[in-house]
């Protein structure tokens, strides 16, 4: 597997571990990976994970 998919692929299993235990709390998982959470949201999208709905219906209030 090349380089670039094996990094990917470890980053979307580390930060959806990191949703699981934080239970969707985005800043905390922000926290945690180290990324600003603008740049979390990017890196999610850019990964294929879906935000927790829970998290997405606080948001646009």
């Amino acid at each position: 597997m090349p380089l670039r998919e094996a990094r990917d692929q470890f980053e979307k299993l580390y930060i959806e571990r990191q949703i699981d235990l934080s239970n969707g709390n985005m800043s905390r998982v922000a926290e945690k990976v180290g990324l600003e959470r603008t740049h979390l949201y990017r890196k999610l999208k850019q990964l294929g994970i879906a935000v927790p709905k829970k998290q997405r219906s606080t948001e646009e209030e």
